[in-house]
């Protein structure tokens, strides 16, 4: 359905949501601008897991 899944975000014990821009490396950690949210909700949790299951339902495997 998308060429590309670009969401960055990760769901915590299906209790926060972690959002943003921030990329887990070093330069977003000391040399870029990047900023991530931290959101306590299970309800969002479970509507942004619910977001993942469905793209990843809707995928086909890369081979390259």
């Amino acid at each position: 359905m998308h060429k590309t899944f670009h969401d960055k975000f990760m769901v915590v014990d299906g209790l926060r949501v972690a959002t943003g821009s921030f990329n887990y490396k070093d330069s977003s950690d000391t040399r870029n601008a990047e900023n991530l949210v931290l959101i306590d909700s299970p309800d969002l949790a479970a509507r942004y897991e619910a977001d993942w299951e469905k793209h990843r339902n809707e995928s086909v495997r890369y081979e390259h």
